[in-house]
């Protein structure tokens, strides 16, 4: 073979060898962008049951509200979920203590205690205020006091209990005592009606489900007749939620 003809042999190999690993480089390409589709296309799966997962721990850790009206169904339209006691029943596990309408179902709960948070507490029942449904919660009314007996010291955020109109000689946590020290004990599915009197140990503040009628956000005009009745009679809008006044004091 001559020179030239070797010179033109090489030439030929070469454009072949490169037209070859042209077309392999862009199988390659294809592949690798089917993959990282396919991969995406997982990725995209999976973040979408991240988001869903996400919204039912939300669902679950606001009572199964999940719409922001306060009445636990979800549905937004802030109606009267109960009417009567009857109606509603108490949530207790280990991932909550919370009166639902009848019909709501309770998620899943996970999670390992020893003592299921009501018993802990010593809430036993769910009953309908409002047209909403909730804990009864626990007399820490000290204006219920009948007795002589001092009560017991409590840390801050806890309450001593009464029973029989006196002491139970106990400290209860303040989200289940019917009246509470400060606005900040309430839940969001509840408005913080103070009952305020010019009188020695007031004013007095409780954590109450929001009425169906408020649609989630409490005032007088939809809470008064719930709220302010008795010898609170006198509604007024506050930053925190609602005053009752006294009308004839």
């Amino acid at each position: 073979m001559t020179y030239l003809s070797r010179i033109l042999c090489i030439g030929l190999l070469a454009t072949s060898y490169g037209a070859c690993k042209s077309g392999g480089g862009d199988e390659e390409g294809e592949s690798s962008e089917s993959a990282s589709s396919s991969g995406s296309g997982e990725a995209g799966s999976g973040s979408g049951s991240g988001e869903s997962g996400s919204e039912g721990s939300s669902s679950s850790t606001t009572s199964g509200d999940g719409d922001g009206d306060g009445d636990g169904d979800g549905d937004g339209d802030g109606a009267a979920e109960c009417q009567v006691d009857a109606d509603c029943f108490l949530q207790n596990d280990c991932c909550g203590c919370v009166g639902h309408p009848e019909g709501f179902e309770v998620p899943a709960c996970d999670n390992d205690c020893l003592i299921p948070w009501c018993d802990s507490y010593g809430v036993e029942n769910a009953v309908c205020i409002a047209g909403k449904c909730t804990i009864e919660k626990l007399d820490c009314d000290e204006r219920r006091v009948q007795c002589d007996t001092p009560p017991p010291p409590c840390e801050g955020g806890t309450k001593p209990s009464i029973e029989g109109g006196c002491w139970t000689g106990q400290c209860v946590l303040e989200e289940v005592c019917n009246v509470v020290s400060r606005c900040a004990a309430c839940s969001e599915r509840e408005v913080c009606v103070q009952e305020s009197l010019n009188a020695p140990g007031g004013p007095w503040y409780r954590c109450v489900p929001i009425p169906a009628d408020c649609e989630g956000a409490p005032n007088c005009e939809c809470a008064a007749d719930d709220y302010c009745t008795g010898m609170f009679d006198v509604c007024s809008d506050s930053d925190d939620g609602i005053t009752c006044g006294c009308s004839a004091c």
